[in-house]
């Protein structure tokens, strides 16, 4: 409200300025100025009526919200200011005093401290204990527990157009970025059977470089084993890993409809196996680090228990020509065989010749001889004395006695003659023998 001074004289000329209560205010003045307002004096009393603004009686001639364009809304003698409460919202005027409260219809249940306040019905906000914010600098945290099963949190998308949504972004907003940088991490914990939380598996983010235009990134996959987190499974900017860490208990296996381990590495035995057929269908442009070369062969090698890359060695009388892909055998000089007839006996015919027989055969159990047979030595026919003798396909028969020859009596040699005449003549159908 406006004040009104009033001043006195006290007898030495000035003028005493006092609150309307009597109260003094400041020094005594010997002048008073009215720059706006009227001054009026009624007897010993100068009355100061501003008009508007601050301080003392006068009319508000205009209200300008903060909001508003400027020009306010006009308020005159006969107009009334009216405060209007909103939803949920209710005003009072008693005097100079407005008062502006929440009504009735809006309510905040109970809660405690780190509770995240959601609407837990009409009009009513709460509180829950599976749901919690820490705010503490550094480690702040948001928690959602929940002693169910299922989905505990989903971001979902209407969007029908086919641009991607819903998007789920981990932004490490690093004033330092650097090589190396883990840009985020999921980890997948359970309880282990002492009841202690334990990390199972884990997928990590990570900046390889951080050179603008140029950046690399990489994500690893990494699972406990023997209660160490392994290294098992590294994608970066050149490639995709299998063991980056290098341990002894990761392979790399790949099983087929019907066969496990059809493909495997085994990281312990630094070797690799297929139990399936293998068809490459493209050439085969190195051995153990090397190119090939003509005439190259794997040869197996008992004592490594690998194939060797070797070539073939020239033996006597053989040449070997190796070409691109292919290998010529050849004799060189040695023995030459002509004749085409099965089971003939090859005999030589000259120097380093030899040719098939037509009337010398050997199936492997008969020899036959077609034409005169000459004898040059002792001939022993059988192994025991029933072994039997026979001629042109007829029965034989056992061995026979015959003396032992004796020289130099004719008489004698007659003698072994005819001896052997009978025992050819009791061969049946050999025919005559003439002596």
């Amino acid at each position: 409200m406006a004040k009104i001074y009033t001043g006195t004289d006290s007898g030495s000329g000035l003028l005493t300025v006092t609150e309307t209560d009597g109260a003094p205010i400041g020094p005594d003045i010997n002048k008073i100025i009215v720059s706006a307002g009227t001054l009026t004096i009624a007897g010993q009393t100068a009355t100061i009526t501003t008009g508007g603004g601050g301080g003392g009686s006068g009319t508000v001639t205009s209200i300008t919200a903060a909001a508003d364009s400027g020009s306010g809304t006009a308020i005159t003698t006969s107009g009334t200011f009216t405060f209007t409460g909103g939803t949920n919202i209710t005003t009072a005027v008693s005097g100079t005093t407005v008062t502006i409260n929440n009504d009735s219809a809006s309510t905040v249940a109970a809660g405690t401290a780190t509770q995240v306040a959601y609407y837990t019905g009409a009009n009513t906000i709460g509180g829950d204990s599976g749901l919690t914010y820490t705010d503490s600098a550094g480690s702040k945290q948001l928690s959602l527990t929940d002693t169910g099963a299922g989905t505990m949190f989903q971001i979902e998308s209407t969007d029908a157009g086919a641009s991607s949504a819903p998007d789920c972004v981990f932004f490490r907003n690093s004033a330092t970025p650097a090589p190396g940088d883990d840009l985020g991490v999921l980890v997948f914990k359970g309880n282990d059977d002492g009841a202690a939380a334990q990390e199972y598996p884990r997928i990590i983010g990570e900046a390889n470089t951080v050179t603008a235009g140029s950046e690399d990134g990489q994500l690893d996959l990494r699972v406990v084993a023997g209660g160490t987190l392994g290294f098992q499974l590294r994608v970066q900017q050149n490639g995709v890993i299998v063991n980056p860490g290098n341990d002894a208990v990761t392979d790399f296996i790949v099983d087929t409809d019907t066969v496990n381990n059809a493909f495997q590495v085994d990281a312990s035995a630094d070797a690799a196996s297929f139990a399936v057929p293998l068809d490459i269908g493209a050439s085969i442009n190195g051995y153990a680090g090397s190119a090939p070369t003509d005439g190259q062969l794997l040869i197996g090698d008992t004592a490594s228990g690998l194939f060797d890359a070797a070539t073939l060695t020239e033996g006597a009388n053989i040449t070997i020509t190796n070409a691109a892909g292919a290998i010529t055998i050849a004799a060189s000089g040695g023995v030459s065989l002509s004749g085409s007839t099965n089971n003939t006996v090859a005999t030589v015919t000259g120097a380093n010749a030899l040719v098939g027989e037509a009337n010398l055969t050997f199936n492997g159990t008969t020899l036959g001889v077609t034409g005169n047979l000459g004898v040059s030595g002792n001939v022993d026919m059988g192994s025991s004395g029933t072994d039997t003798l026979g001629f042109f396909g007829t029965t034989g028969i056992t061995q026979q006695a015959l003396p032992p020859p004796i020289s130099p009596d004719p008489n004698d040699i007659l003698t072994y003659v005819q001896a052997l005449y009978g025992a050819l003549s009791a061969a049946s159908g050999y025919g005559l023998v003439t002596v």
